[in-house]
This record gives C-alpha cells, structure tokens and sequence, in this order.
C-alpha cells in the first residue's frame, strides 16, 4: 500500500511537472482584455511548443520557447508594437501555428535585441502574439508591447496639404502610415530633413517623406506609404506633390495608386532610369473619383543588389482643379544637351500648378529643318516623361512609332498640355534642344581599346556606346561599384550582384571593328562569394547584339572562381575583319558577386618583353630578414611567358650568377621558402631582378633593383621599458615590421556596413586601424593612445563562403629574455553584439611560426570586454631570445583591438616594501610602510615560490593602498609586494578605461545582405 501511494504521488508531481501555464500555446493563451499591451517576462516557464516551420514565412526567432498572448481589436484599425530581449522575436497571427497548416505571419519585430513593426492595418477580430527567440539562448527575459490606432475620419475640408513639417522626424503625421509586403522589412517610409543619397533638404521646409533601400530583399516589395481617407466633393480635385528619385535607382518604379470601392488601382507610374537629382511636381487629376471617398498611396520597390532605392515625396495636395484653359508646362531633361543615347532616354517635363485640366500632353520632336508644326515624330501620353524610342500606347491605347535617331543628330523639341474643351489653345513652352551622342565603334586606329570605368562620374552607367539587358526583369543587375575591394586600377569597376531572381544580366560593349591582325581581349575580374558561383562568361556576335534574337557564340566560362583578381587574356582570331560586340554575362540565383574591370581590346603582341618590378621597391629598406615574397607584372603589351625566372645577389655584378630561381609560373614568389632557400642577415644590401622566359624568343630581363634587409629588431634589456601604441605604422597596412602577421585562415574578413577603409574585406591577421581615417570616419571608436590600433577583424564562416573561424597572430620582434621581464598591453572587443573577441597569448623561443609557440594565458581563450582593458603577463625566460604572440580565435564575432603593447622590468629601482601579515577574520591581510617614490604596489601570492614562474598577482593591476585583504580561495601561504616608480609605464593608471559602445553592424539583417551572411 505504501508503494502504491508513493508511486500516485510521484505521478501527481510529474503530472504538475508537466503542465505549462497560460501562455504558452495559443490554445491556453495569456489574454489581455484591452490594449494597449506592456508586459515582462522570461520564455522559460512556457515550453517550446512551435517552431519556424509551423509560420509563414518562416523565421529562426521562432525556435526557442514561447510565450503567447491574446488580445482582441474590435474595429479595423492599424496595429504596432514590438518585443525587446536578447535574439527575440515577437510574430502576430489569427491562427494556431502548425506544420501542417503554417500560421501567416501578420505582423512582425526580430533581432539580436528584439524587433518592432508598426501600423499593421488589420481588420476587427482576436490576434496572437507569440514572443519566442532564435537559439541560443533558448528562452529570455522580455518585455511586449502592443499598442492600436482606430483610423482618422475621412477628411473633407480641400485644399488638403500634407508638407510633413508637423512632426519630428522621422515620424509621420497623424492618419499617414508605413507599411510593406511582407512583415519583417528593415526599411520603412519616414520622414527626413535630408538624405545622403537624395535631396539635401525639403522642397519646403524643413521635412518630406523619403523611402530608403539598401540591397533589400525583394521579398518586402512593396513599401508602402498611405494617406489618410479622404471624402472628395463633386467639384473635380487634383493630386500635387514633388517627388525626388534619388541615385541609384535604376528602373525601379514608384507608383501611385487609389483605393476606391474596395479596389487599388494605378493612378501614375514614376519609371525614371536614373536620378532626378531636383524636385520636380507631379500632378494626377482626381476627376473619376467626385463624390467618392478614397485613400492614395506611393508604392515603392526595391531592386535586390542593385544599390540604393531612394524615393522622396513632399508639399502634397488635393486641391480643385483649376478652371480655364490649359498652360504651357515647363521642360526639364534634356535640356540643350549633347551626347544622348541614341537608344532612346526619358524625357521630363513639369506641369504648370495654375493650368486649367489637361487631358493629356503633345511631345514634338524635329530636326534641324523642321517645327513644331512640321514635326518628325508627334506622341500623346497622359504622363510628364516619356522615351521617344520606345514611346508606348497613346492615351486611347493605340500603338505610336518609335523615334529612330543617328548619330551627332540635332533634335528640337516640346510639349503641349492639351484638353478637348480648348483643341485650339497652343499651349506648349519655347523649344529645346540635345544632341545625340557621335558614334561609339571603336576602330584600330582606337587600339589598344581600353575602359577603366573611371568616366562613370561624367558619363553615368552604362558608359555611352555601353548597353545593360535585365533579361529577367528583376532582381539585380549591372551597374557600377567602388566599395568591393580594390580594384587593379582606379576607384570604379562595373559589378553584378548576386540577386534573388534567377538572375541573367548582360553588359555588352560598343561595336568594335577588328582588323586583320590577330587581336585579343585582356579584362580582370574578381568574384566576390565564389562559393556561390553559377554562371559567368564572355559571349560574341557579328550581327545583332540583342541579347534575346542575337546570334552569340561563347568564347569563355570558368568552372570555378576565387576571391581574388585575376587576368583573363581570350584571343579573337576567329574575328579578323568583323564588327563584334562582346558581352559579359551574369546568371545565378542568391549566388556570386562578378565584379569587372581595366577590360582591353589589343593587338595581339608579338614581343616578349622584360616584366615590370612591383616589389620591393627600389632601394626599400627595412624588408624583412625571415623573407618576403617578391612580385611583379607582366608587361600587357608582351606575349605570353612560358615561365619567368628571380635572379638575387648582394653583388650588382654578379646578379646573373648568384641566386638563380627558374621556372616561376606565376607573379609572386619568395626565396626563403624554395628548396634551396637564400638567407638574409640583418642589414645586408641585395640586388634583384625579374626575367621572362620563352621558347624562340631571347630571356628578356628587367632592370635591376637595391633593397635593404632591416636592422635587428630585437628588443634588448637597455631597451627597457619598451612601449609601441602602433602610432608609426602606415594606416590600414596588413604588414608592418617589425611586428610580424601571420593569417593561418586565410578567409576573407568582414567589413563594417557604410564605413570604408584600405584593406577592408581582404584576407589578413592584423591591421593598423586609425578610426578617424576610415570613409566616413568611425566615430564610435577611439584608440587607447593616439589615433591607431592593431585590429583583427572577424574572418567570414564557411558557410558563408570563408574559412573561419579567425586564427590570426600578431607577433613581437625579437624579444632578450631578463629577469623580471613583463609584458603587458590593453584590448578591447568592438562590440558584443555578435558575442566578445576571444584570444591567447603565447611565447616562442625558436621563431615566429605559430606551431612554435606555447600558450600562456589561462583557460582556452580570454574573451576581451567591450571596453579598454590591460593585460599582464610575466616572462620568465632569461638568456633566451623569444616572441610574444597574441593570438585571435573569434569565431563569427566582429574585431579585437590591441594597442600599447609594452615590455618592462618588475625592479623599478625602488626600496623594497616591509611588509608584515595578520590573518583578519580567517583571512591573510598584508600592511606595509608607504615607499618613497612610489605611487602604486602590486601584490602577488604563491603556494610555492619555489617553483618556476611561482606568483600570480592579485591586484587589477596596482593599489594605490598601502594594505591587501586576500578573499581569494586558491591556497596561497606566500605573498609578495613590489613598489611601482609614476615612470614605470603608467602602471599606477586604472586597468580599465571605458571607451564608448555603438555596435556598427558588420553584416545586417536579411534585408541588407552586403556581406552574405546567411545566418546569426
């Protein structure tokens, strides 16, 4: 009987165990009866009972535990909130999460801190609001918030005017709101006092609405920026507003649309190909719509890897429609202008605010002999731009014949508001003028044909004579780029992102007329996420170079890229005396970046010439004793080596005879790692130089050049205290000596979204990082001392395309060993947004190859604080000469910073303490006299001091106090004290000095894909 009721109350407790309380699945919510909602709690106590399968679309911030919370709207209106926490998420739905049948997401917040949304318009009914987080951790503290807007009545008082100078930014006005596609989105309408990449300022002062993409994921598409309700009279309105189209937006559109009966409907379309670069007015009428009650809206997009999207709107109004006859509108592009594609362009024009209603508007075109009333091409839109290539339906929607233009032509023309109540009215302005840009084939006597994409700035992108096809009509495309790596030459490359459509891009170049001499194409490329790599190739046609009915034949396509510049030489031997157009081509979904430039259309060379020297320099001195790689380049306008060969010697004389190194395939090698290697000592004078090798050709030599090994760096006893805050070397450089870097990953690095510098993204251990000189400068961080630091910044994992975790080392010159050798230097995590910098510290005594050092710091790593901290190690090895090496094991963080590394003895020349010992409250408490000259003292305890490398030291890192109680629980019997001389380094200064904390994101979320991070 006994063990039957111990048994029923065992089941009972595991019954209890086992029951989740209210709010934890959406059957057994947490309700709220009114809103809006402010609530805190922890995840753990409700279990994990959904996951990101069971929501659509799916989120990684559903897979911890999960608290839900009920609530009810009893009217349609405009819901927002947001939870915060660590890597949290908050997800509206109406329905009970399963795999089977996902819940749809209606509104969302996520994020390492949590997330928000705002003016999610749902109609009346009950909601669920389920917080969860992406593991680890899998629960934690929240706090949820929900608030609810019951939508304005509909506003019947006109003129209606909205300039947005109401509210601070980047708040909307009262009855306006943001909304997109899909939940999640990043990017929001808002309003803003200026825009890096629009307009300086408002049409009107001193706010507008501005939209502003990054590289955001079409699956937002499309964001939205509604208007309050508004109840028309019958008296005909119009809409007004200034739109501004900021760079880099390429073909994506705006529209405007009209909700009316239930139904949206596309009012206007603003489909411009490039920036407007001014506010220019827009006016819809709203004739259809009398007497009815309606909202509009702008509906933006954003083209996936293709730049910026930036769209600004301001001064809008409904107001009546003015009586009277139509006015003349104002030109506005192109405006007397010369080289205009001969494809086609957008021209603009902006409506007169006074004119009476305009049906639609007469564009005239004509040449030199015609007018306005002798037209060459007549088109009608209901638009204020139009291409007169490809011109579209008139307002009737019968087809109008495209303008054909030649080259260097002379075109006049203008437009006129027209409307059936006034046929006769001649409301156009004066006539412009363009031309049209000379012809771009390039000849022989244009050899060697070379472009840099350094014109872009004058010409635009494409360059003129240039084309760009979107064959799938979305998603990214070919534009230009200077922020991916350095390119061979110049700051511009031409670039095509990875995108989310099946993407298929074409570049193809201005036809270029072959002679009968052999000729080839030389171009470089790099590949930016090469594990991602589909499809890139270079494609040629004598005929048609349409894309799609073109006849094009493959030259080139590699099985597999790098992360790195390479030179591709393709011969067009096949081509003599034809007119070709080559095209480089794109094809991949969510795959690489294929960046090109410096591309040459050449006459075949026919010389071997002598290869240029790179590096050394001429004359460098300080080039490092334990080796270096030498390099060089071919020259362009030589054949191509069979191979090249180093010659070294110390003796100008006798260069050719000395140290000989044949057979070299490539650009780059180093001696001192050869099978037979040269030796460099300490401030020797050597000579080099580089030879091309071919067969039936003479070894064509460079001239020669002088370089000089450096001085011994090792660091001697009489240098002692030694310091070096990184001060002397150049900024961003990835090798400075003495110092000595080693990249044992070898994998790309991350860079920082929006901030730029020299050596951002490239494979290193270290860097000289100088804040201040970064574009623009990062404010967020200050050095130690000085302006500069050593960083180590985070090498990018395998699965997204790098090699880490980072396994960097930043190793010290020559050190000799004495007693009481220390060492000490300050480091600091940038961030902890993606978890603390993790490092080692280890000693080598035979040199500086990372196998060679043994670890000396605790544990498995220290992980550095996001503030300014020092650390001290002891280095107990006399007679010896030895290195120090700080080595970096984050993994997936962001970048450790060291500065002030120095080297010092404990004998600071002063008395030593007399100190006595009593124990106080079990406790050991050392006392001693004050030491004249002193102004700190460092304590240290022993369980043996008789053993090697005994003391460990228990002050943070001196006292200023004359007494120590130690609360410690390892077993120390011994203990010693040591007086510290206000010269000694200023190690009396605090061990830590706060720096500031603002975690500029090195990657961003699934919206800014910049550095493909496809996970936390």
């Amino acid at each position: 009987m006994k063990k039957l009721l111990l048994m029923l109350t065992l089941l009972a407790i595991a019954t209890l165990a086992l029951a989740q309380p209210a709010g934890s699945t959406v059957a057994n919510p947490m309700v709220f009866s009114t809103l809006p909602i402010s609530y805190s709690d922890n995840t753990q106590a409700y279990g994990n009972n959904y996951n990101s399968t069971m929501i659509t679309p799916t989120s990684s911030y559903l897979n911890g535990n999960d608290f839900v919370a009920q609530f009810f709207l009893p009217v349609r209106g405009y819901l927002s909130g947001g939870v915060t926490g660590s890597w949290t998420g908050v997800f509206i739905v109406s329905q009970e999460p399963t795999s089977e049948t996902p819940a749809p997401v209606l509104a969302q917040g996520s994020g390492s801190n949590g997330g928000t949304f705002a003016n999610v318009d749902l109609p009346a009914g009950t909601y669920y609001a389920i917080v969860s987080t992406w593991p680890a951790p899998d629960y934690s503290d929240f706090t949820l918030n929900i608030t609810f807007t019951e939508p304005l009545p509909p506003i019947s008082t006109f003129p209606y005017v909205e300039n947005f100078d109401s509210v601070t930014a980047p708040a909307l006005p009262d009855g306006w709101r943001a909304a997109e596609g899909a939940a999640g989105a990043s990017y929001h309408w808002a309003t803003a006092t200026s825009a890096a990449h629009g307009p300086a300022a408002a049409h009107s002062p001193s706010n507008f609405a501005w939209l502003y993409c990054f590289l955001a994921s079409t699956s937002y598409n499309p964001y939205y920026l509604i208007t309050p309700e508004f109840a028309l009279p019958a008296e005909p309105q119009r809409l007004s507003y200034y739109y501004w189209i900021g760079a880099n937006t390429y073909t994506n559109p705006l529209y405007v649309d009209v909700y009316s009966n239930g139904t949206w409907t596309t009012l206007y379309t603003h489909d411009n190909t490039s920036n407007t670069g001014a506010w220019y007015l827009n006016q819809i009428p709203l004739t259809p719509y009398a007497s009815s009650t309606i909202k509009l809206r702008f509906r933006g997009m954003s083209n996936y890897g293709s730049g910026m999207t930036d769209f600004g709107i301001d001064d809008f109004m409904i107001d009546a429609i003015p009586s009277g006859p139509p006015l003349a509108p104002t030109l506005t592009y192109p405006v007397e202008l010369t080289g205009m594609p001969k494809v086609g362009f957008t021209m603009t024009w902006t409506p007169n605010s006074a004119s009476g209603p305009t049906d639609w508007y007469n564009v005239y075109l004509w040449g030199e002999d015609g007018d306005v009333y002798n037209a060459d091409y007549t088109f009608s839109t209901i638009n204020n731009e139009l291409n007169p290539c490809a011109p579209g339906p008139d307002p009737n929607g019968d087809p109008q014949d495209a303008a054909v233009f030649n080259y260097l032509e002379r075109w006049n023309w203008t437009v006129e508001a027209y409307t059936a109540d006034y046929p006769d009215e001649e409301a156009w302005p004066e006539p412009n003028w363009f031309t049209i840009e000379s012809d771009p084939t390039v000849t022989e006597e244009d050899f060697p044909w070379c472009v840099d994409f350094e014109n872009v700035p004058t010409q635009g992108f494409p360059l003129s004579g240039w084309t760009v096809h979107n064959l799938d009509g979305g998603g990214s495309t070919w534009n230009s780029t200077t922020s991916y790596n350095t390119t061979p030459s110049g700051s511009y490359a031409a670039i095509h992102p990875y995108g989310m459509n099946d993407e298929e891009g074409w570049m193809i170049t201005p036809p270029i007329e072959l002679p009968d001499n052999p000729c080839e194409l030389k171009f470089w490329h790099y590949n930016y996420f090469p594990t991602w790599y589909e499809y890139s190739g270079v494609w040629v046609t004598i005929g048609d170079p349409d894309p799609v009915n073109g006849n094009w034949t493959e030259l080139w396509n590699p099985v597999s890229v790098t992360a790195s510049w390479e030179q591709e030489i393709i011969l067009l031997d096949d081509y003599a005396n034809e007119t070709i157009h080559l095209a480089f081509v794109y094809e991949g979904y969510n795959a690489h970046d294929w960046i090109i430039d410096d591309i040459c259309v050449q006459l075949q060379p026919t010389e071997l010439l002598a290869p240029i020297l790179v590096l050394p320099a001429d004359n460098a001195e300080n080039m490092p004793k334990t080796g270096f790689s030498f390099t060089w380049e071919k020259d362009t306008m030589s054949v191509t080596q069979d191979s090249y060969t180093l010659y070294l010697s110390k003796n100008p004389a006798t260069l050719l005879s000395d140290h000989i190194y044949t057979g070299i395939s490539g650009t780059s090698f180093n001696p001192t790692q050869a099978p037979s290697p040269v030796s460099f000592a300490y401030e020797e004078d050597w000579y080099w130089t580089i030879g091309a090798v071919k067969a039936g050709h003479n070894e064509e030599i460079a001239t020669h050049r002088k370089f000089t090994i450096q001085i011994d760096p090792t660091i001697l006893e009489e240098d002692l205290p030694w310091c070096d805050g990184f001060e002397s070397y150049d900024d961003f450089a990835i090798f400075f000596s003495p110092w000595t870097n080693v990249d044992v990953d070898q994998s790309e690095t991350y860079g920082m979204n929006g901030i730029d510098w020299l050596n951002e993204y490239q494979p290193q251990a270290f860097i000289i990082y100088n804040p201040s000189e970064t574009t623009p400068a990062l404010t967020s961080l200050d050095a130690y001392e000085g302006d500069k630091m050593a960083a180590c910044f985070a090498a990018v994992m395998p699965a997204d395309g790098g090699n880490g975790p980072n396994n960097d080392w930043l190793i010290t010159p020559p050190i000799e060993g004495v007693n009481g050798l220390t060492a000490s230097f300050w480091a600091r995590s940038y961030t902890d947004e993606y978890g603390l910098e993790r490092f080692r510290v280890g000693v080598s005594t035979s040199g500086t190859n990372p196998s060679n050092f043994t670890i000396i710091s605790e544990g498995s790593y220290i992980e550095a604080p996001d503030e300014w901290t020092e650390y001290i190690f002891p280095l107990q090895y006399p007679g010896q000469i030895i290195h120090v090496g700080i080595q970096c094991i984050s993994s997936d963080a962001f970048f450790l910073l060291v500065d002030k590394f120095c080297l010092y003895k404990e004998d600071s020349g002063l008395n030593a303490p007399e100190i006595s010992i009593d124990l106080d409250e079990g406790y050991p408490t050392i006392t001693w006299p004050a030491v004249a000259g002193a102004t700190a003292y460092k304590v240290y305890g022993s369980a043996d001091p008789y053993v090697a490398d005994p003391w460990t030291l228990l002050t943070s890192p001196t006292t200023p106090d004359t007494g120590f109680t130690y609360t410690g629980t390892a077993a120390y019997h011994f203990f010693k004290v040591t007086a510290v001389a206000p010269d000694d380094k200023g190690l009396a200064a605090p061990a830590r000095k706060p720096g500031p904390k603002l975690p500029t994101q090195k990657r961003t979320t699934a919206e800014i894909p910049q550095y493909k991070t496809r996970n936390k």
